[in-house]
């Protein structure tokens, strides 16, 4: 099977470095709990356009996010009996630093880059692992299977036939084997 895998709060926890820009940009603390879509406002400000500038303008500061728990281990095990492909839509200046940071943490796998506005969707994998509501719905309504990283931001998506929501990376493994 050719499983995709997001890369941000999927594999990737970016959240840290992500609130502290928030809080550097606003001047407001906000918590992770706090983000219920991706182009929220905080204060007078986009989350998504904090997100993008931050990824833009000095992609280095991904070099200090950790994987998310669970997930080296996880994908080591996925990757004994399927394929594994990296997707992301981090906006094209990060594509050396992520590329650097997946191949650290992770190992060698292909990688896709779709950037911010193109269809993550389209790489003929067969399971998606995201924690984006609308990839995740996109991906599903095609009939094809999802398992939703379960986040403040992705809620209102409902199980259905072809999403499946999933805690932790132990769950990911324990369903697909």
């Amino acid at each position: 099977m050719r499983i995709g895998l997001d890369v941000d709060s999927t594999c990737c926890d970016s959240m840290p470095v992500i609130l502290a820009e928030v809080e550097r940009v606003t001047g407001i603390h906000f918590e992770k709990s706090y983000i219920t879509e991706y182009d929220q406002i905080v204060g007078n400000f986009s989350l998504g356009l904090i997100i993008r500038d931050l990824y833009k303008q000095r992609p280095s500061v991904l070099h200090d996010m950790e994987p998310v728990v669970g997930a080296v281990e996880g994908i080591a095990k996925l990757a004994e009996n399927h394929e594994i492909i990296f997707i992301t839509s981090r906006h094209n200046a990060t594509i050396p630093v992520t590329e650097a940071w997946i191949r650290h943490h992770f190992g060698k796998y292909p990688i896709f880059h779709t950037g911010p506005s193109e269809d993550k969707c389209n790489n003929e994998i067969d399971l998606l692992i995201d924690d984006g509501p609308k990839f995740a719905v996109e991906f599903a309504s095609r009939g094809h299977d999802v398992l939703l990283f379960d986040q403040p931001w992705n809620q209102d998506v409902k199980d259905t036939r072809y999403i499946t929501r999933v805690k932790s990376w132990a769950d990911i493994v324990r369903l697909i084997g």
